[in-house]
């Protein structure tokens, strides 16, 4: 599993503009069977960062995603950061789910 992770940090007045153009790529993303999840996020701390996650399958699903013109939106958004975003791509070995934390959790 891939992770795209991008935290912009709007201008004021810029927050919904933010929002509104990665809350407009949750349909078309989710459209394609590679992806699995796109997800918008405000952080309330200072900085009011807008965190935008993607999940992908594979690799090429990713890269592929990342040449579309689909991210060309995700990049106009980065535009009205009013410092540079934050990306970061993750590969993501999954090792469970809340069965895990439950596991952890038991006493011995």
């Amino acid at each position: 599993m891939f992770l795209l992770l991008t935290r912009i940090y709007p201008s004021t007045g810029n927050e919904h503009t933010v929002i509104d153009v990665l809350d407009s790529l949750k349909g078309p993303i989710s459209s394609n069977s590679d992806c699995l999840a796109c997800r918008i996020s405000v952080e309330t701390d200072v900085t009011g960062a807008i965190c935008y996650l993607e999940k992908w399958l594979t690799r090429e699903a990713m890269q592929q995603h990342l040449r579309s013109a689909l991210f060309d939106r995700v990049l106009a958004a980065m535009e009205f950061s009013r410092q540079p975003p934050d990306v970061a791509f993750y590969e993501v070995i999954e090792i469970g789910d809340l069965n895990l934390v439950e596991k952890v959790r038991r006493p011995n």
